[in-house]
């Protein structure tokens, strides 16, 4: 009983697989090559049926568009502090201008003063003068945003900055250096306006010389 179960499958089997030989060969042309034999991923080379070569895979490689850096630049240019503020730096798009400080003179420190004869020694002390830069923490604040939204990363550092006070209490003219980092994202000309429109107390006495220090971190 197991020997004719196992005949009448392999039977079936063979029949299936005679049955499709004969489709097939029935199907192909009468002159086709190897007489239709070569199924599919194969070739008939002198008449027998071989693997088919394998066509290499071309990969289309497409270039993803460049994104340019939206940004205006900025033409580099000497200000008023006679330091090189920075030449075709690019600022962020939708950053803020850079300040104009066309209008601040340099200070000259060496510069000749005329003492009238009735005019005093007055200084004002370094607790007034102190005191009255911490009113420009707001304005010195605000051009560090500024500055931080001119570039990818501002850093730190420190601006040095010279300048004079006339004896009405006016500033008659700013000095400031920086490190390149500060100075390419328009910190100086701001801390400039800044400090030049700063109305200080008046006294009795010649033009003072003040030097000061805005530490960025």
């Amino acid at each position: 009983m197991k020997q004719l179960l196992g005949g009448l499958v392999l039977g079936i089997v063979l029949g299936a697989g005679g049955l499709f030989g004969y489709w097939h060969f029935v199907m192909a042309e009468p002159d086709a090559p190897c007489k239709g034999r070569c199924g599919e991923g194969t070739v008939c080379e002198a008449e027998l049926c071989v693997p088919a070569p394998i066509e290499p895979i071309v990969e289309e490689v497409v270039e993803e568009p460049t994104q340019k850096r939206k940004g205006k630049r900025r033409k580099g240019k000497a200000g008023a502090s006679g330091a090189d503020e920075g030449e075709g730096e690019i600022l962020e798009a939708g950053a803020p201008a850079w300040d104009d400080d066309s209008h601040v003179p340099k200070f000259d420190p060496n510069a000749d003063q005329v003492i009238g004869a009735n005019e005093g020694s007055e200084r004002l002390s370094n607790a007034v003068v102190n005191s009255e830069l911490r009113e420009l923490d707001d304005e010195f604040q605000a051009c560090v945003v500024a500055a931080s939204q001119r570039v990818g990363e501002l850093g730190s550092g420190r601006i040095t900055i010279e300048f004079g006070v006339s004896s009405k209490g006016k500033v008659i003219g700013v000095n400031a250096k920086a490190p390149s980092n500060l100075r390419d994202a328009g910190m100086i000309p701001c801390v400039r306006k800044h400090l030049y429109a700063h109305k200080f107390p008046s006294f009795d006495g010649p033009a003072m010389s003040i030097d000061h220090v805005v530490e960025v971190k």
